[in-house]
């Protein structure tokens, strides 16, 4: 441990230790010889007692030296094992201001409040001379003070400006921040002070922020505060992934992670709780287990829901909001090749009577269809869902458009099942999707017809069928297809000899699935069989929400809705006005802008701080809604060793890291000081300077 002075320039002083030593030989006594008689025993003791005398001497030069000494260190104010620096220190406290901080402590109070009050406390045990700031850490580090400020009543009065967030601490963007403000600190060494719960977070990011603080000179001193994240939490949410239609029966799945067996949880939609469950024990190591609600779908509209439990120590993690959105109609457009029959050119009025099965009634899909040369003559606006039913190479008819559209936004629905368009299928369809472009001729024999298997019974497709509806799937046969190549598409039907026969993909924002065949009876019959309108149909609802609609985005990350050109009024690369977006706390609103990228337009706003719905808008339209959520990191009941943290800074380059082991001021005040050895040194020339007057008698 090192040893410091508070008053270095006191040293010389230790000059004077000199002083015992010139008197010393300076009164020495001079030898005269005088004649006497014969006096030897005489002689012979008067010896031993100068040799004593003279060793007395010796002792008391050493003691006068040694008090001279104690006397000038303690003047100096010797510390040992503290940070030097004195009078006028520059202090910087680094205040985590993220989610986890705002558990609740035994006193009533969160540990963000106990943080706060803690650096309130440490800056008034600072040198009134030194200087503070202040920085709130949380997902962005926010310095709370304009400027460097003395360690006074003002500084600590604004750090009540400090405001905790819901989101995660960017450890590494609060050491960077705190390097820039160290080099405009008013004298240095800087001593940087960490004051959060250390919950467990990446520590292999430190390298590159710890680097600019090292060259800066600063110290790191990290207080550990408040207690660890209690283990109740709504971890994650799985919503249907598809438009919903009206009184739809849907489930919602929540991963959580319960405080007790068979605990209950609930989901609350518009402000009303619809449906409960119970989860088991949490897995082994706080794994989350997963828990199903059954609800009916609502009216057309945005509906916002919660899923939650009762409130523990750390309310903000005990619920999980979402936004729900459900369509009040879906327009497809249907474009095909040359029709042949009633059927239509591959089958497509299957299609269309599947997705609107009676004409009467005003289902959630509205269809019209056409021949494909229509469809490029009128472009997609205003379309939903494209399906294109053996309608030749998109490359040739749709150019210009249907790629863009698709990566905007768009979902397109391609069904090929015509020998004759092998070429088409390869030129055109597969490179639009982005695909090998190999596709092989399969015919087979009525004898040897394929079934199908499902890859997944758990697909948004798939799931809620039954398992009575899905056996009825695997009867269905397949004699004709083209076998394609799946790249990295995902399958969800496969048959028999392992070709897919159902891919889905993105490309941009948009969705699209491939059907390798037609409807027609000499090349399979799954348009006769009972689950093919509920497939169908959740298809077609799949690739049109494709699971974005439902927006989750963590807090302290920008919010981004992707919206239609054509819903804001706007063209390509032309700016829209008065949009903004409103959310916690209080409904506040902020502006928003529209930034245009390759995959179309979106409406952004600056990053939450805060969990809950924010609501986006253009005037009085409202274009969307997005749910920011608590990130998982700030739900793990686990917390990082200080010596773990302490260790990562030294190995990223910081050479002083100090643990100050417990939230009290005194632990502060002693790493900063250290032991203060000036009244030891005090009570040592006390001690001496009465050895030295007893051997000064002695010598006398």
């Amino acid at each position: 441990m090192p040893l410091s002075f508070l008053n270095p320039a006191l040293l010389v002083g230790l000059a004077a230790a000199a002083v015992p030593v010139i008197i010393h030989f300076l009164s020495q006594r001079r030898l005269r010889r005088v004649a006497f008689s014969d006096l030897r025993f005489l002689r012979e003791e008067e010896a031993h007692q100068a040799r004593r005398r003279g060793m007395r001497r010796w002792l008391l030069m050493l003691l006068r030296i040694l008090i001279i000494a104690c006397l000038v260190l303690a003047a100096a104010r010797p510390h040992w094992g503290g940070l030097p620096g004195g009078g006028g220190r520059a202090t910087l406290f680094v205040v985590d201001a993220s989610a986890s901080m705002q558990v609740q402590l035994d006193d009533g109070r969160r540990a963000f409040d106990a943080a706060i009050a803690l650096v309130g406390e440490m800056m008034g045990a600072l040198p009134a001379d030194a200087s503070v700031q202040a920085i709130a850490a949380g997902p962005q580090a926010v310095p709370l003070f304009a400027t460097w400020l003395p360690a006074g009543d003002a500084a600590r009065a604004a750090l009540a400006a400090a405001q905790v967030t819901d989101g995660a601490v960017d450890l590494e963007s609060a050491l960077r921040e705190a390097a820039r403000i160290a080099t405009e600190a008013p004298s240095e060494p800087v001593d940087v002070v960490l004051v959060s719960d250390l919950q467990e977070t990446d520590l292999t990011a430190l390298d590159a922020a710890a680097g600019p603080l090292a060259r800066a000179g600063a110290r790191v001193l990290v207080q550990r505060v408040g207690d660890p994240v209690p283990p109740g939490a709504v971890v994650g949410l799985d919503l249907p992934g598809r438009a919903l239609q009206p009184g739809e029966t849907v489930q919602v799945r929540a991963q959580v992670r319960p405080d007790r067996p068979d605990q209950a949880f609930w989901l609350e939609l518009d402000g009303q709780r619809v449906a409960e469950a119970v989860a088991g024990s949490t897995r082994e190591g706080g794994a989350p287990v997963e828990v199903t609600f059954t609800v009916t779908a609502p009216g057309p509209g945005l509906h916002v829901g919660r899923v939650g439990k009762e409130a523990d120590r750390l309310p903000l993690d005990d619920t999980r909001a979402f936004a729900l959105e459900v369509p009040s109609r879906l327009e497809v457009v249907i474009a095909h090749g040359a029709d042949r029959d009633g059927l239509g050119r591959g089958g497509w009025r299957y299609l269309a009577r599947a997705l609107a099965p009676d004409a009467r009634t005003a289902g959630l899909f509205a269809v019209r269809a056409m021949p494909v040369d229509s469809l490029a003559a009128t472009g997609l606006d205003g379309a939903d869902l494209l399906v294109l039913a053996d309608a030749g190479s998109p490359g040739r008819q749709l150019a210009a458009t249907l790629r863009p559209w698709l990566e905007a936004g768009g979902a397109a629905m391609i069904m090929v099942g015509d020998p004759g368009q092998a070429q088409d299928l390869r030129a055109g369809v597969l490179p639009l999707l982005d695909l090998p472009a190999q596709a092989r001729w399969v015919a087979r024999a009525d004898g040897q017809a394929e079934r199908a298997r499902i890859v997944d019974p758990g697909h948004p497709v798939f799931a809620d069928l039954g398992d009575e509806a899905l056996a009825s799937l695997a009867a269905a046969r397949w004699q004709r297809y083209f076998a394609v190549d799946e790249g990295d598409a995902g399958v969800l039907l496969v048959g028999d000899g392992g070709a897919p026969l159902l891919l889905e993909g993105q490309l941009g924002r948009g969705r699209w699935a491939l059907l390798p065949f037609h409807l027609r009876a000499d090349a399979t019959d799954v348009m006769l069989n009972p689950v093919f309108l509920p497939v169908v149909q959740r298809l077609a609802a799949r690739l049109v929400a494709g699971g974005v609609r439902a927006f989750d985005q963590p807090v302290g990350e920008e919010l981004v809705l992707p919206v239609p050109a054509g819903r804001l009024g706007v063209r390509p690369g032309e700016a829209a006005t008065a949009l903004q977006v409103a959310g916690p706390p209080s409904n506040t609103r902020r502006p928003a802008r529209l930034r245009w990228q390759a995959a179309g337009p979106a409406v952004v706003a600056p990053p939450a701080q805060h969990a809950g719905i924010h609501v986006f808008t253009s005037r009085d339209d409202t274009l969307g809604l997005v749910a920011a959520t608590v990130p998982p990191a700030e739900m793990t009941t686990r917390r990082l060793a200080p010596d773990a943290l302490a260790g990562a800074l030294r190995s990223a380059g910081i050479d002083q890291v100090l643990d100050l082991e417990q939230a009290s001021t005194a632990g502060f005040t002693r790493a900063l000081a250290g032991r203060d050895l000036a009244r030891w040194l005090l009570a040592a020339a006390l001690v001496l300077l009465g050895v030295e007057l007893w051997v000064g008698r002695r010598v006398g």
